[in-house]
């Protein structure tokens, strides 16, 4: 069996080779761009290129390549598939850019929720924003989400207000609610 690899360093000339071979044969494309550097540089060189083929319909399998960090590796393989509508399972994490509004330390919560929903294949869209004022609006496309407030925030389940706590308790019940809706939806298939 054949399948061709067209790796370049460079996003742009990655592109460029599978556009212009693909009209011309029928075998299998992996997609990657090598010696692509870093995580930093990896991860928005891989998503420039990639997704970029994945969203014209290019490629059959893939590879980032990353300097020395081979689980980074595959959590960025799996995001670019995930977010070029290719694979549909997975935690789609929302979050808000951070503003002056925000009274809690997002980033910690963040980090936490990653980690601990990394484990889910269900397609979810769960949503965590700095202030309630975002979290309202954003968490009506979530399936779960949580708003911080001053000392305190919201867990939010389907755009409707599930539960009104402190902030030491917030990230504990969130989690509980996403793991329930996991479950539920096991049930319902």
């Amino acid at each position: 069996d054949i399948k061709i690899s067209m790796k370049t360093s460079d996003a742009q000339k990655t592109i460029e080779a599978y556009e212009r071979l693909r009209p011309l044969c029928d075998y299998p494309f992996h997609l990657g761009v090598t010696e692509a550097g870093t995580k930093f540089h990896s991860t928005v060189k891989s998503s420039i290129a990639l997704g970029n083929l994945l969203l014209k319909g290019i490629g059959d399998t893939m590879r980032v390549s990353m300097t020395g960090e081979l689980e980074e590796e595959i959590r960025v393989a799996r995001a670019i598939l995930q977010d070029s509508g290719v694979q549909k399972s997975g935690v789609n994490i929302i979050s808000c850019p951070t503003c002056g509004r925000i009274q809690s330390d997002l980033l910690s919560a963040i980090k936490i929720v990653e980690e601990k929903t990394k484990h889910i294949k269900e397609p979810l869209n769960i949503s965590v924003m700095g202030c309630v004022v975002n979290a309202l609006g954003e968490a009506k496309g979530a399936d779960v989400a949580i708003a911080f407030g001053k000392n305190q925030g919201l867990v939010i389940r389907h755009g409707e207000v599930v539960a009104k706590l402190k902030e030491s308790e917030l990230v504990d019940r969130f989690l509980a609610e996403v793991e329930d809706e996991v479950k539920s939806r096991a049930v319902k298939e």
